[in-house]
């Protein structure tokens, strides 16, 4: 049977409905299952998931552990009330993908050609988060730091925090003859995004289509 009324998901500070998250996935990312809106109760159900690249544990916390492919990409959670049996069914689907290369910079012409190489792309301002009046905003979506948050409070994604850690970004522009890529952060990304020359050596984020 359906979740029950006022369950919702709770991720990093924000609070997601059931048909809206998750839709973007990273190795290390997590969140909670709120039963009726009341989190004290997770407890008093057996929770477990059907698909092997997440974990679920006693107090409805899912954490993704692996990556999925096209034919494990859907997920189905179950919590199981100890009381009487009955069985809470709630599933998703995750639509985008993404992994970072950890401390391996490169510069962007090899960024994006590594991606190519490998099935990846370079993801874009839209794929990492949604802007409004300049402010990063905390919505569902295909949206990576607007689903997630600042993904540095997720120590098992591999995402670098600290001065001039930035990731590059599929936007370009030239700038007097000299090609560039956008960069940001992963982390409070409000004004964190910046133009950066080519030959310089950056992080990578990697992003994928399911």
């Amino acid at each position: 049977m359906p979740m029950p009324e006022g369950t919702y998901l709770a991720v990093n500070g924000a609070s997601f409905a059931l048909d809206e998250f998750p839709n973007t996935g990273l190795i290390g990312v997590k969140f909670q299952v709120v039963m009726a809106g009341d989190a004290a109760t997770n407890s008093d159900y057996n929770w477990s998931v059907d698909q092997a690249w997440l974990t679920v544990d006693e107090d409805g916390n899912i954490t993704i552990t692996g990556e999925p492919d096209e034919l494990t990409r859907s997920v189905e959670v179950t919590a199981a009330s100890i009381a009487d049996g009955k069985a809470y069914v709630w599933r998703f689907t995750l639509s985008h993908w993404f992994a970072t290369l950890g401390e391996k910079t490169m510069n962007a012409p090899n960024a994006v050609k590594y991606a190519a190489d490998n099935g990846w792309v370079l993801p874009g301002i839209p794929d990492v988060v949604v802007m409004v009046n300049g402010e990063a905003q905390r919505v569902a979506g295909p949206h990576l730091w607007s689903e997630w948050g600042d993904l540095s409070v997720y120590p098992a994604t591999g995402v670098l925090v600290g001065a001039g850690r930035y990731y590059w970004l599929q936007e370009t522009v030239e700038v007097s003859l000299e090609q560039m890529h956008l960069t940001t952060t992963l982390t409070t990304i409000d004004n964190s995004f910046g133009y950066t020359g080519n030959a310089v050596r950056q992080w990578v984020l990697l992003m994928k289509t399911f």
